[in-house]
């Protein structure tokens, strides 16, 4: 097999429409995310694209033949991808899938264009633990992509959390992206949104129960003025707020157990910053929270990179 990128027509075509982007590595227990993303695409009467990296074949030394490798594995991913995509996206326009050769965080990141809406990919869980474990490419590509990345656990129902509230987690006044996401899918849904904004008592203080209670009170009411303009643009939307005193990730784990999608942020950096472009609680929440993760981008900087120059490695790994 070759390592020239086997692909049906791109998203980059002349009148493709906005589309959900999902990454599937497994048809068989990706339904989950698949599942997500056409609920989302029929909800903003958008398109699916799904989108799986093929392992980089490692050519042959010049002094010995190439070896018969067998059909080509793309063909198979392509059918099966269609197969998945047919039984799960009901009623939702979907865009020929793409199967590429390739690193399959260089691959996810790169299939996103203007007409991209968000990105999505499975987490997997592990039998006998209490937690969800993730994957590299799962952290690259929230870390890394131009657009929303919904994180789903591949066994994903939403029967199981139908009437749950949406969770944004809230840190400074950059926001307005995590506020406009959660408002507009919990209006779509038609639940509550529960705002959370956790604050950290300093150590080095002895403060006194009335002092706390006061410091809460100006933090609650801090918040609540923060949310006035979402509260009159989005009328219908109930909103919850809690402004609990501990570590920010330990707030928004905690009250996802209540909710069907957590919202959390993460601040875009310089080019030179070539790890996962997490913070410490984007990354704690995808690890521990049991329901879908969206990750938003709040900010972009002139230094940030392209799309087709981030997470170039083409190292093969597992999808999620």
């Amino acid at each position: 097999m070759s390592a020239e990128t086997t692909a049906s027509p791109t998203a980059t075509a002349v009148g493709t429409p906005d589309h959900v982007v999902v990454g599937v590595d497994d048809t068989v227990k990706g339904s989950g995310p698949v599942l997500w993303a056409c609920q989302e695409a029929g909800r903003r009467h958008a398109a699916v694209q799904v989108v799986s990296a093929c392992p980089v074949e490692v050519g042959p030394q010049p002094t010995r033949p190439a070896t018969y490798l067998g059909t080509d594995p793309t063909e198979a991913m392509h059918r099966s991808l269609d197969d998945l995509t047919s039984k799960v996206c009901d009623g939702v326009e979907v865009l020929p899938s793409r199967v590429e050769d390739g690193a399959p965080a260089r691959v996810l990141v790169n299939a996103l264009d203007d007409h991209s809406l968000m990105l999505v990919v499975g987490r997997r869980t592990r039998a006998g633990l209490e937690h969800l474990l993730l994957g590299s490419t799962s952290i690259l590509v929230a870390g890394r992509a131009s657009a929303p990345v919904v994180v789903v656990p591949d066994q994903w129902s939403p029967e199981e959390t139908a009437s749950s509230p949406v969770v944004v987690g809230l840190s400074g006044e950059d926001d307005e992206p995590l506020l406009r996401f959660g408002f507009e899918r919990a209006a779509a849904l038609h639940v509550p949104l529960v705002a959370v904004h956790a604050w950290e008592i300093p150590a080095l203080l002895s403060w006194s129960p009335g002092e706390i209670a006061e410091a809460r009170s100006d933090v609650s009411a801090a918040l609540d003025q923060r949310l006035e303009r979402w509260c009159a643009e989005f009328p219908d939307v109930e909103v919850v707020t809690a402004v609990p005193a501990e570590r920010p990730v330990d707030a928004v784990v905690e009250a996802a157990r209540v909710g069907q999608l957590v919202v959390v942020g993460r601040h875009t950096r310089d080019a030179r910053h070539v790890g996962p472009r997490l913070g410490s609680t984007a990354r704690g929440v995808l690890h521990h929270a049991t329901v879908p993760v969206a990750v938003v981008p709040l900010q972009r900087s002139s230094a940030e990179p392209e799309p087709h120059e981030q997470a170039t490695a083409d190292v093969w790994a597992p999808m999620y």
